[in-house]
């Protein structure tokens, strides 16, 4: 997947480290933590539809950031709309 560019090596630096600052913070699974610790370490929205990324908390996290958590639903109506700008 990674030669067709829908997967990209990323250094673990700092992964972690934000993982676990967005889990306590947060109150989020580990494992959704580290989910989220990549889009916000590489300045990317997210798109999922996993209740606990989904929490108000996390995309105020996110909006503050200035990105977003994007749910398939809206992804697929801005996607017919023409309107993806991620």
């Amino acid at each position: 997947m990674a030669e067709v560019g829908l997967i990209k090596a990323i250094s673990l630096f700092n992964l972690l480290d934000k993982a676990k600052d967005l889990e306590i913070d947060l109150d989020l699974y580990a494992s959704d933590a580290v989910n989220l610790a990549v889009a916000v370490l590489q300045s990317r929205s997210m798109l999922t539809e996993d209740r606990h990324l989904l929490k108000e908390s996390v995309k105020k996290c996110m909006e503050v950031l200035g990105l977003r958590i994007i749910r398939l639903n809206e992804f697929f109506s801005m996607y017919r709309l023409g309107a993806l700008s991620f």
